[in-house]
């Protein structure tokens, strides 16, 4: 059984975002690596990620960096790194900090 066009393009929606996609790998696997800014949150709030190249949102996944499931990793989603890699959503993601004092 075969989905038509349009459904399938529902599932398969592009994101772009404004910044080069990298990763990490770790034991044989590439995860995305999603960046937040500390400087950039409210008093008592954990600051959400850059936009999610998988989903078009910004997370939040607690004040621990390292890796995370993705939230929105239903279906399993795609993305290119800017060195050509494919990342995967059912992979989960690499959150990293910046601007932390």
């Amino acid at each position: 059984m075969s989905l038509p066009n349009q459904l399938f393009k529902i599932f398969h929606k592009t994101v772009s975002v404004d910044y080069p996609i990298q990763y990490r790998e770790w034991q044989g696997r590439r995860f995305l690596v999603l960046k937040r800014d500390w400087s950039q949150f409210k008093q008592g709030e954990t600051p959400k990620t850059d936009k999610c190249p998988f989903c078009g949102k910004h997370h939040s996944h607690g004040e621990v960096d390292g890796h995370k499931v993705a939230r929105c990793g239903s279906p399993d989603r795609t993305c290119v790194a800017a060195d050509g890699t494919i990342l995967h959503s059912a992979d989960g993601y690499y959150i990293e900090s910046y601007n932390r004092d």
